[in-house]
């Protein structure tokens, strides 16, 4: 299986800082990526309601707006993203599925960070997990588990071709982390429910 690359792919980002910007924008198109730059939300809505995309690299915080506009539009049109942001830590837990890149990165996390996004193996998952809601109502709660458990296998296994070809996985082992701690709240969460169930049904 070859290495996800990003030649040909058309990839939106959003940062207003000028010299973050075509920075990023420099990597990217060394890359071979087109790369559709906006420096405000109005630019990177345009963008992102507009024409074909394959993914995002987004700071969350632009010009004192949150990105969620962007992150809203992009996940109605299917289109993973990354992060690309100083606030890691104060993210809603909304996107929780999406790979960040703590602000200053090194290039190969950021490529690394796309790479996994548009892996053939994790853009559907990803993508599933950012539009299904129907994976957080109670009464699928079992089937989320479940599928949360193939899905972060899955995912081990793409991280694992990945490095094995040179890539930084940082980032999405950062994912993976994030979302096997979802799932043992999921888990415990199913649990004290169907404790609570018992307890009633006595």
């Amino acid at each position: 299986m070859q290495t996800a690359t990003l030649q040909g792919e058309r990839l939106l980002v959003l940062e207003d800082e000028p010299l973050i910007a075509i920075d990023v924008q420099a990597t990217l198109e060394r890359e071979g990526a087109r790369v559709l730059l906006a420096h405000t939300m109005q630019e990177a809505l345009l963008h992102a309601n507009s024409g074909a995309l394959s993914a995002g690299v987004l700071d969350f915080r632009v010009g004192g707006e949150d990105a969620e506009p962007v992150c809203e539009t992009l996940t109605r049109r299917e289109v993973p993203f990354i992060f690309f942001t100083g606030l890691s830590g104060a993210l809603p837990e909304r996107w929780a599925a999406m790979p960040i890149v703590p602000k200053p990165a090194r290039a190969e996390t950021i490529i690394g960070a796309l790479k996994f996004v548009l892996s053939p193996e994790t853009r559907e998952i990803l993508v599933r997990s950012q539009c299904d809601e129907d994976h957080r109502k109670f009464a699928q709660l079992e089937r989320a588990i479940s599928e949360g458990e193939e899905r972060i296998q899955r995912m081990r296994r793409c991280i694992a071709r990945l490095a094995s070809a040179g890539a930084d996985t940082s980032a999405g082992e950062r994912v993976v982390a994030t979302m096997m701690a979802v799932l043992e709240n999921m888990r415990a969460h199913r649990d004290s429910s169907t404790n609570l169930v018992s307890k009633l049904a006595r």
